[in-house]
């Protein structure tokens, strides 16, 4: 504990590695994971571009993990405002940020995972993704890409003696950081999915944004899962799992802070991984077989090969409007393009969700069920 200024007292992390023995039931759960990964591994040679999981995939992630956080923004939501810069939930004033922090979301881990190959992870990483984060959205006392400047505290009350958790002060941030940068970036010290769940917990317990600490957090999960190579695309995600046992998740962090049990948070990370790698298969599978019953289904039925076009396009994006599916099959007829969605209107495929005369929206709803669907 280190003292702050607010006259409480802080929470500061011990320097990485921890001390943690790995006894063989942890082992036993940590292979059957990784067993699990090459599962989902083994779904991409099968795929006719790996876009077809990755950005539906990393949508449903942005979704869970803003969540996790308090947003109420959708799927379908989320698409939405991406095609149309306005979430459908947008309140009487045109508010619509919490549409707005989930795309931020997206944008944010892509940026990540663009720049693992040219940066170390670590400081400027985290920056890097936070500035994306919290583009445009305001939020006062945020300084976007920054470390913050001031103490906080996380808790329901708005007075820090009565804090939930202290991270540590301003001043401690940089070293903390340094030695998370080199433990994450150095030669491994646990099998490998034990390293990353003790990156994550670090991470949190420094704390060193103002807010989005849990999302940059969860981030960095995706990002050494790809640079460890053990995914050739980010396609794993653990916010399914958090999200679904968050009370878990949270108690198994302060776990650590509040008496050191480094093993039940590393045992419930671990379990994690193996059942959100083995349901990212399972949905993965059923993309696939989705777009071949679909393709298999307008094929006798004797449609054109732009509407297949249209089809692939909308695996990676489900939702388009008239004008996007014309750009899409490369139509100059604005009711050409029409009729093609009425095709798949009729094919039970797509379903217009604004309910406007003008400015249609739809979506393909067979896709967004199965990736809204519960895990298995």
């Amino acid at each position: 504990m280190v003292p702050t200024d607010a006259e409480v007292l802080a929470f500061r992390p011990n320097d990485l590695p921890p001390k943690l023995e790995i006894d063989s039931a942890l082992q036993w759960k940590h292979d059957q994971a990784i067993l699990a990964i090459g599962e989902l591994r083994a779904v991409l040679p099968t795929l006719p571009n790996a876009g077809l999981v990755t950005e539906p995939f990393s949508r449903r992630e942005a979704v869970l993990s803003s969540r996790i956080e308090g947003t109420r923004t959708g799927l379908e939501q989320l698409y939405v405002f991406e095609k149309q810069n306005r979430s459908p939930l947008a309140d009487e004033t045109g508010d619509d940020r919490d549409a707005r922090e989930v795309h931020n979301y997206v944008t944010a881990l892509r940026h990540g995972v663009a720049l693992l190959p040219k940066l170390p992870i670590g400081h400027r990483l985290f920056c890097e993704m936070h500035e994306r984060l919290f583009d445009g959205l305001g939020r006062p006392g945020v300084e976007p890409g920054a470390f913050r400047r001031q103490q906080n505290f996380i808790g329901r009350s708005t007075h820090i003696a009565d804090a939930t958790f202290v991270p540590p002060p301003p001043a401690e941030l940089a070293a903390l950081t340094s030695n998370l940068e080199r433990y994450v970036n150095g030669p491994r010290t646990f099998p490998v999915l034990v390293d990353i769940a003790i990156a994550h917990y670090q991470f949190e317990a420094i704390h060193p944004f103002a807010d989005g600490n849990g999302r940059i957090g969860r981030i960095l999960i995706t990002l050494m899962l790809a640079e460890t190579g053990l995914l050739p695309d980010p396609l794993l995600y653990l916010s399914a799992h958090f999200e679904h046992n968050r009370r878990e998740y949270y108690d198994r962090l302060l776990g650590i802070s509040r008496g050191g049990d480094w093993l039940a948070w590393v045992d419930f990370f671990v379990e994690g991984v193996g059942i959100v790698a083995r349901d990212a298969a399972r949905r993965a599978r059923s993309l696939l077989a989705l777009r071949e019953q679909t393709r298999q289904e307008l094929q006798e039925s004797g449609q054109s090969s732009r509407l297949f076009t249209l089809v692939d396009a909308l695996f990676a994006t489900p939702v388009t409007t008239v004008n996007q599916a014309m750009e899409t099959m490369g139509l100059s007829s604005y009711r050409g393009a029409q009729k093609n969605v009425e095709r798949l209107i009729q094919a039970g495929f797509l379903t217009e969700i604004t309910g406007q005369r003008r400015n249609k929206v739809y979506v393909a709803k067979p896709i967004t069920d199965l990736l809204d669907a519960p895990s298995a």
